[in-house]
This record gives C-alpha cells, structure tokens and sequence, in this order.
C-alpha cells in the first residue's frame, strides 16, 4: 500500500521538477545579455530546480522502501536549499536596493550561511519523524541547519512582503506601470509559503495539493521574465555601485 501513495507522490514531485526545470533554462539560456538581478534570478531557479529532483529522487526511494538512499537524497535536497537562498538572498537584496556594493556583500555573507548549513546537514545526523506516512517520509534536520535556514530565510520573506506592497502601490498609481517586478516577487513569496505548508507536517491529499501549486509558482516567475524580455528590462546591468 505504502507503495501506491508514494509512487504517485513521486510522479507529482517529478512534474513539479521538470517545470522547474523548464523555468531554470528558460531564464538562464538568456545569460549573456541579462543584468545582475536576471542572472541570481536565474540561478535560484536552476537550484530548486535540482532541489526537486533530489526530491523525486527521494520519493522513488521512499516508495521502493529504500531508506538509506531516501535519506542521502533528503541531505542532497536540504544542500540545494542552502545553496539556492544564497542566490535568492542577493536577487532580493539587488532587486529592493539596487545598490551592486550591497549586494555583493549580501551574497558572500548568504554564501558563508549555505557553506555552513551544507557542512552541518552532511555532518549531522538527521533523525526520522515518519517513516509510514501513506505519500512520503519526513525527516528532521539538523538543530543548526535549522538556525541557519531561519536566519537566511526571514529577512528574505520580509524585503519580499515589503516589495510587493511597493509596487502594487505603484501599479495603483500609474496605470502603465510593468508588472514584471511585481510578479518575480509574487512568485518567489508563494514558493516559499507553499514550501512553508509543505513542510509543516501536513498528511494526506493535502500535501499533493500543495505540491502541484509549486507550479503555479514557477508559472507566475515564468510570466514575470516572459516580461522582462519582452520590455527590455533587466538586460543590462544596473550601473549604480
């Protein structure tokens, strides 16, 4: 039984993968011409993207009753995690401030974080927290993995809310205003409160909902750099230091 749940599961993960992975390339074969802001962009959608398919990954094994390798693919998961926040971290700080000094700082600082929550999830052990849920395993990271993603992740979620609220006042106020800006940040704040729900400990049907929701998200980002291109935005870099 444990079988059927988990491979469908696997099959919604792989989905959810592939559109990442569509939505990586799509942005990124753009590399040559795109400013700063384009390319972190990018690169944390290529990073999730591999995230999602340590995920399916995962899934195969968990459903193959495969543990040990459903637990090498889960630290392989949580390093993409830390990884691509370093380039989400500098996208945000690029995309509010505009200031390339800051940014470059914000990125070796995120940087140090994904270097070091990549060193404690493969040092520490993780423990198991449900090994018979009917869709797929669940386990605990590390105590210091879990800092450390916090303390990355949360001024994140806060410059993104504070974002959003500027340009939709903007938006209210002229008309001809471009959407773009906004959707990215739009898309980025659903991924991370999906991923907020998805990891909450939800059980059931619920949890496969959530997954395929993660499309929606990529699709919101894929709309945003479709317009991106489309006004010439984000094709030079910006050249205030």
């Amino acid at each position: 039984m444990l079988f059927t749940g988990r491979f469908l599961n696997a099959i919604i993960v792989l989905t959810v993968a592939l559109s990442a992975v569509s939505l990586a390339f799509y942005i990124l074969k753009r590399w040559q011409n795109a400013a700063q802001e384009l390319r972190f962009f990018g690169l944390f959608w290529l990073f999730t993207a591999l995230l999602w398919v340590s995920v399916t990954c995962r899934s195969l094994s968990a459903a193959l009753n495969n543990y040990p390798l459903d637990q090498i693919f889960f630290k392989v998961a949580q390093i993409n995690v830390f990884i691509s926040a370093a380039f989400l971290g500098a996208y945000v700080f690029e995309k509010v401030f505009h200031v390339k000094t800051w940014t470059n700082i914000v990125f070796v600082f995120y940087s140090i974080l994904a270097a070091l929550g990549t060193f404690f999830t493969i040092t520490r052990s993780i423990a198991p927290i449900d090994l018979e849920n009917f869709f797929a395993t669940e386990y605990d990271p590390s105590p210091e993995a879990q800092v450390i993603f916090l303390t990355a992740i949360i001024p994140i979620i806060v410059l993104l809310m504070i974002d959003i609220l500027q340009r939709w006042r903007v938006i209210l106020a002229r008309k001809n205003e471009t959407r773009s800006g906004l959707l990215a940040s739009v898309s980025v704040l659903t991924y991370l409160m999906l991923g907020y729900f998805d990891q909450s400990g939800i059980i059931g049907w619920p949890v496969l909902l959530i997954r395929l929701l993660y499309i929606g998200a990529f699709a919101t980002a894929y709309m945003s750099t479709m317009n991106v291109l489309k006004n010439d935005e984000l094709i030079y870099d910006n050249k205030t230091t």
